[in-house]
């Protein structure tokens, strides 16, 4: 082959070097660009992983909260301090928009 490079005019020659070498960089940054996209798609899966996670832990939080925030938790807690829920004493009133015109 390379007899056969010799005959050929020198444009023709430094044509298919060039061929070859574009060719092989061409490999190379694919192969290097594949590799970056797997290891930017590790971390992101990992990333998403901790993101479940740790909604998950908020939304358990949130839970725990509105339990401890209930009723029957606060008289609970206020009965053991000692003091006394009176059914009767407190009172409520809703004012729907048009009545405060």
């Amino acid at each position: 082959m390379i007899k056969k490079l010799k005959k050929q005019p020198r444009f023709f020659r430094y044509a298919i070097i060039f061929f070859m070498v574009s060719c092989c960089i061409f490999l190379v940054s694919l192969t290097f660009t594949n590799s970056c996209e797997l290891n930017i798609n590790a971390k992101t899966r990992k990333v998403q992983n901790e993101i479940t996670t740790i909604q998950s832990d908020i939304d358990g939080l949130e839970i725990q909260k509105s339990e401890l925030a209930s009723f029957s938790r606060l008289k609970k807690v206020a009965t053991s301090k000692g003091y006394h829920y009176k059914q009767g004493s407190t009172a409520a009133a809703a004012v729907s928009d048009e009545q405060k015109n």
